[in-house]
């Protein structure tokens, strides 16, 4: 269960938190308080925490400039886990300097069991039917941070695993005027591909582990919601259709290393080809893999590389 598999994975990095020493010994006397400058928090630069009662770190790369807009990539949890552990099989903290994007992953809301959801379609995962706006917080979150920082309007990304997956298929169904390329890690779209309605083209990459067992590669209704989904090959095809390109899914001669507890060359790249503009529709099938994987760094960066290649015209 999608449940189980997350919630045990966030289990262990709080259990590993807790058991870690602190950082900074206490004191038993108050440090005297300070007044702060008046200027104080203009020299300290723009906030880096966003979201109001959901808070998220936003990440600055080292060399951030403020006259040179940044592209900015926002990373979506999978259900049971949360923003801050996203790293941990990711890795995107390793190349965002490198890189030089702004890069955010905040939290979903959490339900009656304790776990962390997105309210994204109706294959995942608002069980309790909350019917919390995620796409209203998420949107939120994106202009704010555009106004406290010099973001590339042409290059605003998304990515999400799992629950984070399918909310990021609806973002890219429902604001494809925001976000240049979407990334969709064992996520699936709406069961209907009529209520994805986006109004322009958008950079789509579907990649899913060909063992996965908790929102399975293949078309059916063994998703966590049991409601009918198309499967990797068909949330890729929906997206072929929404942004003009062929009907045919090609293989290529692309390889990748994708997940590390697999050989090299243990994804072959498909895509459908002659798309409009910014338009793509890509698929990247992990074989062997299940739902959960730690990302080799050649992962990281050839994800980072096909982010890069899709800006708005």
């Amino acid at each position: 269960m999608l449940r189980c598999r997350t919630a045990l994975l966030a289990l262990a990095l709080a259990l590993a938190l807790a058991l870690a020493p602190a950082g900074v010994a206490c004191s038993s006397k108050s440090d005297p308080v300070v007044a702060a400058a008046p200027d104080a928090a203009l020299a300290a630069g723009p906030p880096t925490t966003f979201g109001g009662d959901r808070p998220v770190e936003l990440r600055v790369p080292a060399g951030y400039d403020a006259s040179r807009p940044a592209p900015l990539l926002l990373v979506l949890h999978g259900y049971g886990a949360g923003g801050a552990i996203n790293d941990l099989y990711m890795h995107w903290t390793s190349i965002a300097d490198a890189k030089g994007f702004l890069y955010a992953s905040p939290d979903g809301t959490v339900d009656k069991s304790g776990k962390r959801f997105w309210n994204a379609n109706d294959g995942c995962c608002d069980f309790d039917g909350t019917n919390v706006d995620d796409v209203g917080y998420l949107m939120s979150l994106v202009k704010d941070i555009r106004a406290a920082y010099a973001v590339d309007p042409k290059r605003i990304y998304v990515m999400g695993h799992s629950n984070g997956g399918y909310m990021t298929n609806r973002l890219a169904c429902d604001h494809s005027e925001t976000f240049a390329a979407a990334v969709s890690w064992a996520g699936a779209n709406w069961s209907d591909p009529a209520k994805c309605a986006p109004t322009s083209q958008i950079g789509f990459l579907q990649m899913h582990g060909t063992k996965d067992g908790t929102v399975p590669y293949g078309p059916g209704a063994d998703g966590p919601t049991k409601v009918a989904y198309a499967g990797a090959v068909g949330t890729v095809a929906t997206w072929a259709t929404k942004n003009g390109c062929s009907a045919q899914l090609t293989a290529t001669s692309e390889a990748l290393h994708v997940s590390e507890g697999n050989p090299a060359a243990d994804t072959k790249v498909s895509r459908h080809e002659g798309c409009l503009a910014n338009g793509a529709a890509e698929l990247w099938p992990v074989e062997g893999a299940d739902h959960l994987f730690t990302f080799t760094p050649e992962a990281a960066s050839a994800l980072w590389k096909f982010f890069e290649t899709h800006a708005k015209p």
